[in-house]
């Protein structure tokens, strides 16, 4: 009965280590496709205007300016 359990215990392992490597590799595959993060990437340049009825610019969202000190 020991034989067996120990048996059915490595074939186990053997799978979960197996399993494991082939996730990292998949994993490190996608990494390999990530682009760079840049202060460039993060800025969203988009802004949204907001209209009244008669089609007139009433403000604008988004288009702030912020100073970034370091």
């Amino acid at each position: 009965m020991k034989t067996l359990f120990k048996y059915i215990s490595s074939i186990f392992f053997s799978i979960c280590l197996v399993l494991f490597f082939v996730v990292m590799i998949l994993f490190a595959r996608e990494l390999r496709d990530v682009p760079d993060i840049t202060q460039a990437n993060l800025q969203d340049p988009l802004s949204s205007e907001i209209y009244d009825k008669n089609l007139n610019l009433i403000a604008t969202v988004g288009a702030e300016k912020e100073n970034m000190y370091h």
